[in-house]
């Protein structure tokens, strides 16, 4: 994506705006400084970079931005229904690349029911996810109000002979 942005390869920059956003996932990372050089804003999942877990906010930011991009992933897998896009294309096939792939997407176009449901729907799902975005960890406040985070956990010593009364005998 950074050198087809920096060569201008088929006249990309022509459908980009400055302020644009460009919703992208963790493979095009080397291309983000590109994008903001360009005046584009690109936004793309969190990375852990080392912590365990991810905040309430950073979680919910990167799920948003994984619903908004499942329409992507969701065709790349229509394509990869034909067995032909599903394995690595040779070099030698690339000159029929463009052509194969027109003819895979009327293919999908035709037979595949449309990936969108109404706009309204669509709208109503966009604004929900933008409700449960704000949500907080509920369980985390929770564990954070009743101190109950803890790096170690502290181990009690039982005697067996205390929880041994009781337990029931096993028979033939």
């Amino acid at each position: 994506m950074k050198d087809i942005l920096l060569r201008n390869t088929d006249h990309i920059l022509s459908w980009l705006k400055e302020h644009d956003i460009l919703v992208v996932d963790r493979g095009f990372r080397d291309s983000i400084g590109v994008m903001k050089a360009l005046g584009l804003e690109a936004i793309m999942p969190s990375f852990l970079d080392g912590r365990r877990q991810f905040s309430a906010e950073e979680a919910n930011e990167s799920r948003c931005i994984t619903k908004i991009r499942w329409v992507v992933e969701a065709a790349n897998r229509r394509l990869k229904q034909f067995k032909y896009f599903a394995n690595t294309i040779q070099n030698s096939s690339l000159v029929y690349l463009e052509s194969d792939m027109s003819i895979a997407c009327a293919l999908n176009n035709h037979y595949q029911p449309p990936m969108t449901r109404s706009k309204l729907e669509d709208e109503e799902i966009g604004a929900q996810i933008m409700q449960l975005r704000q949500q907080k960890n509920k369980i985390q406040l929770l564990l954070e109000e009743n101190n109950l985070i803890r790096r170690f956990s502290l181990w009690e010593i039982i005697n067996h002979t205390e929880i041994i009364d009781g337990f029931p005998i096993m028979t033939q």
